[in-house]
């Protein structure tokens, strides 16, 4: 008997070693911050689907070490789920993944240190506190999400960008909401999409926000989900 190799074969060896590493990138991912998923309610296997998509996405980099495919995973849990895809990040996925010049833990190294830098710039002189209470202050006032209104709750956000750039992110993130029915809603959705990343609905580790959206019926509930979710997250 002759023996054949094929692609399809050399696939389906990997595949339990690799969905056994996604398992356990997961759970060390949530290990690391277990107050903040316990808050959240998101159990560790809830974020296989955030760490298999940053190991696909990784791999097309070249990025294949674990560790750095890791840190990668973190990455995501902050600037938000296939944060690739924002477009607020294309300048730093470009300059550090997009160089093949560049060794790939130094690639990956240099993008830690751009999300570091950005959530530095996102809060500085600023507490998570003063931000609940201004957003619950708009939602409760049934707020639709103006540039003006989102200036106020997230003031952070217009040291990073222009205002021109600011305006046409908000009106893509408005033209992408899912169904709405009132301003206060759309005010979460934007005011999430500028905290946690324009793609938080898809995100596994925000379900619990887009419950409360969902459920509450007037925007003083809303107001008063939203506000105990992050009061805890703080």
């Amino acid at each position: 008997m002759v023996l054949k190799f094929s692609a399809a074969q050399f696939d389906a060896f990997a595949a339990p070693a690799r969905a056994e590493w996604i398992a356990q990138a997961a759970q060390s991912l949530h290990q690391a911050y277990p107050e903040y998923f316990r808050t959240l309610e998101v159990e560790a296997s809830a974020l296989e689907p955030l760490c298999q998509a940053v190991e696909q996405w990784a791999a097309g980099y070249g990025v294949v070490g674990k560790r750095d495919v890791s840190q990668l995973c973190c990455v995501a849990s902050t600037l938000g789920h296939k944060f690739w895809l924002d477009p607020r990040f294309d300048g730093y996925v470009n300059a550090s993944m997009g160089n093949p010049d560049t060794p790939r833990g130094n690639a990956v190294g240099l993008l830690v240190n751009n999300a570091s830098d950005w959530l530095d710039t996102l809060w500085r002189n600023e507490t998570f506190d003063r931000f609940v209470i201004r957003l619950d202050g708009y939602i409760r006032r049934d707020f639709e999400p103006s540039t003006q209104t989102l200036m106020d709750i997230v003031p952070g956000h217009w040291a990073l960008f222009d205002a021109n750039t600011n305006e046409r992110l908000i009106a893509w993130i408005r033209q992408n909401l899912p169904p709405t029915q009132s301003p206060a809603q759309r005010l979460v959705y934007v005011t999430c999409a500028l905290v946690h990343g324009t793609g938080w609905v898809h995100d596994p580790q925000y379900g619990k926000i887009l419950r409360a959206i969902k459920a509450a019926n007037t925007p003083v509930e809303l107001a008063a989900s939203i506000s105990a979710i992050y009061s805890e997250i703080r």
